[in-house]
This record gives C-alpha cells, structure tokens and sequence, in this order.
C-alpha cells in the first residue's frame, strides 16, 4: 500500500469514528450518555483529523507519477514559461575565447 492509500484509509476511520460519536444517540447508544459532552467533542476532532486525512490525500494523489509513464519516458511537458537558468560554464556550444594554460 502507498502512502496516499494510508491516507484515504484513514480520513475513512477518522470520518466513520466522528459520525458514529456525534450519531451514538441514533444508533441506539444511549448508554454513553453519561459523558456527552466529552464524547460530542471527541466526535468534532474525529471529523476534523478526517477531513484533514482527506485533504492531503486529495493533494498527494495528483502528485503520484506513473512508473510505467517514467519507464516509457512519457513525462509530462515542463511548463514553457518556467525560467531557465543559464550557467555559462555548462554552455558547450560557444567556442572558448582563449586557451586554457
């Protein structure tokens, strides 16, 4: 499993976890009532480590590369208009001025 499956595992516990706390009443678990509130704020901060899990494996799965898409040299194009350094001493197509000594 990679590391964007981990994270869709688990924003999917975190999310199962904080519906079934903030829902216990209508899923017949009256008996832990004797600490709602603890348990109503357990419930929110379940469902914010879900969504949080959820959002990096939304970000994290566009940056996943294909192997078969590297090995076949199928890269994706670079973009156009990003700057391109120019180093004067790796530029092999302009003869040198003058002769090492």
């Amino acid at each position: 499993m990679t590391n964007t499956t981990f994270r869709l595992v688990f924003a999917v516990t975190w999310l199962v976890l904080g519906t079934g706390l903030l829902l216990r009443n209508q899923i017949g678990l009256q008996g832990l009532d004797n600490d709602a509130r603890n348990l109503t704020a357990m419930g929110w901060v379940s469902l914010v480590f879900g969504g949080w899990h959820l959002a990096r494996w939304y970000r994290d799965r566009a940056r996943v590369v294909n192997p078969i898409a590297i090995i076949r040299g199928e890269h994706p194009p670079k973009d156009p208009n990003a700057p391109k350094e120019y180093l004067p001493e790796f530029d092999f197509t302009k003869q040198p001025t003058e002769t090492p000594k």
